[in-house]
């Protein structure tokens, strides 16, 4: 993992990474365009929604963001926008499937019984739905981030309006979807935390097995 620039790396909850992965949100080297003498390539961070499975040797680059219940398969370079169910590769990766969700149970072991009791699943776990009230939009993420002054007052964020959002469809995103949106409104939980202060010049407690 290689951060740069002070951007960042988001990723949601039950997601399942292989081996291998790497996140880099930088060129790292700058380069500018001729006429306007501008830097084309600016650092940029990178979304990963829920219930996301990356294959193994997968690289992330700047500006990814793979929405909930996608997959990223073996060895792909993303570079952009994966939609919510759907299966994505290649380098540079491209959608190879849509309509799609998936489960982490892991069948190497398998004998023919589990096989088949698996064959058809009836319930809607992971197959997301994009809703407009519940989407937190990376551009308005960064937004946000890139407003606050302090590690203590971007802390304070995320876990406010991320780590407490249990909505299900919150990084759930569809081709033609709105998505330069505001976030929804979030209360201030973090404040109600309880922290405790450890005294280090003091010996502390060892667990043992």
């Amino acid at each position: 993992m290689l951060l740069s620039e002070r951007k960042n790396i988001i990723i949601g909850d039950q997601c399942l990474f292989s081996h291998t992965i790497w996140f880099r949100n930088a060129d790292p080297h700058l380069i500018y365009d001729n006429i306007t003498n501008k830097c084309i390539n600016p650092t940029q961070s990178i979304y990963i929604g829920d219930h996301v499975w990356v294959g193994q040797e997968v690289a992330f680059l700047k500006k990814s963001f793979v929405a909930s219940g996608s997959i990223i398969g073996t060895k792909s370079v993303v570079t952009k926008l994966c939609y919510s169910n759907t299966i994505n590769a290649g380098n540079p990766i491209k959608q190879v499937k849509e309509n799609i969700s998936w489960r982490g149970e892991c069948v190497h072991n398998w004998d023919l019984e589990e096989t088949n009791k698996y064959n058809y699943i009836p319930n809607n776990d992971f197959k997301y739905t994009y809703n407009q009230n519940e989407f937190l939009s990376p551009k308005a993420i960064e937004e946000k981030l890139d407003s606050l002054n302090t590690a203590q007052e971007k802390l304070e964020f995320v876990y406010n309006a991320i780590y407490c959002n249990k909505n299900k469809n919150r990084f759930a995103y569809f081709k033609d979807m709105p998505y330069d949106i505001p976030l929804p409104k979030y209360e201030n939980k973090f404040k109600s935390l309880k922290f405790e202060e450890i005294d280090e010049t003091k010996p502390q407690p060892t667990h043992k097995n």
